[in-house]
């Protein structure tokens, strides 16, 4: 109960969690500690103002997000067909997946998260909560205030066992799916491996059309054209 474990997949966020821990385990005094996973993949760091200009958040919102669990790092243009959920830098690959799934056609939020733990914590006590005091307000968990209004496919992918992000599939909308590397898998290579594991971008773009074709959202014709 006292770990607090994040994921985060930029210099941004694990700034903004590194001094949320000092200022609970050294100035409140908190009985807590933090497990914080970092890779030796290496990608270009956005700039925190970058991802503000997008205008999904403001920069309070933005930094709540990143320590409650998660937050809309990329939005769609307009209602999103599709969304992306990625953490650490398996992130990469769901930018890449969004760019290949807007070019054929499709509004896509992306979105970084940087604790399924945390977030399935937070959901098992407002649970809780409401159980307890049944005829007062019902309380809303942090991932399902996240996802209120999505719709469509919503694509979790994970370098780690699927088990991971389908911690919070209770709260998550219909067309919920998570991609993970359960099983066995060797290779030279992280890209081979994550083809071998089906969690690379044309993986993902392919499980977000199926997921969209599987609800009746698309025809077969347009399930077929990430394979043209």
């Amino acid at each position: 109960p006292s770990l607090l474990s994040y994921d985060p997949a930029f210099g941004y966020e694990l700034a903004i969690i590194v001094r949320e821990g000092l200022r609970r385990m050294y100035v409140e005094q908190e009985d807590i500690f933090y497990y914080l996973t970092l890779y030796n993949e290496n990608y270009l760091m956005p700039n925190m103002a970058d991802v503000l200009a997008r205008g999904a958040l403001t920069q309070d919102q933005l930094m709540q997000g990143v320590l409650d669990g998660g937050y809309c790092f990329d939005p769609a243009q307009s209602e999103a067909d599709i969304h992306l959920l990625a953490s650490g830098s398996i992130l990469q690959q769901a930018i890449r997946a969004k760019a290949e799934l807007q070019a054929l056609g499709y509004e896509v939020s992306l979105w970084s998260m940087t604790s399924y733990v945390e977030l399935q914590r937070d959901a098992f006590a407002v649970a809780a909560a409401n159980r307890q005091n049944p005829q007062a307000p019902a309380q809303v968990s942090k991932v399902e205030a996240m996802f209120d209004d999505a719709s469509g496919a919503i694509i979790a992918v994970t370098d780690y066992m699927a088990s991971l992000a389908q911690g919070i599939a209770a709260w998550m909308p219909a067309g919920y799916e998570v991609l993970g590397t359960d099983g066995f898998g060797l290779s030279e290579s992280r890209a081979a491996l994550r083809a071998h594991f089906e969690v690379d971008a044309d993986a993902i773009v392919s499980a977000a059309l199926a997921n969209l074709y599987g609800q009746g959202l698309i025809d077969e014709e347009k399930l077929n054209a990430a394979n043209r």
